[in-house]
């Protein structure tokens, strides 16, 4: 039987796209929580939220958090372009309400006490 060559380099550029994409560094924002996405338990935002507010972060990332929150429209819009997780995570923060549901569920799934 012949070999596939394109195959086979299909298959290696899959998995070279699969590694990239794990350690790409806007994904290492969801690191350690990635079971909590897998579930369902929370979502991308809720994540970015809880690790934000509980002192996951630390560092960039906090950074970044405490400086959009601080931020005025223009800027925010900026911001979210650069870093489209983060933006998209700070709307549903500002919204009524939100964080109360995101912080009860911080607190069910033991996440709250850091």
């Amino acid at each position: 039987m012949e070999e596939d060559p394109k195959g086979k380099v299909n298959k290696v550029l899959e998995v070279l796209r699969d590694e990239q994409v794990k350690n790409h560094p806007t994904n290492q924002i969801f690191n350690g929580f990635q079971p909590y996405l897998e579930r369902g338990d929370l979502t991308e935002a809720e994540v970015i939220i809880i690790k934000w507010r509980y002192g996951y972060f630390g560092g960039f990332y906090q950074a970044l958090l405490d400086l959009y929150n601080k931020a005025d429209d223009g800027n925010r819009t900026r911001l979210a372009g650069a870093f489209p997780e983060v933006g998209n995570a700070m709307v549903f923060y500002h919204k009524p309400a939100w964080w109360d549901d995101c912080e009860r569920k911080a607190e069910q799934l033991g996440l709250s006490q850091r």
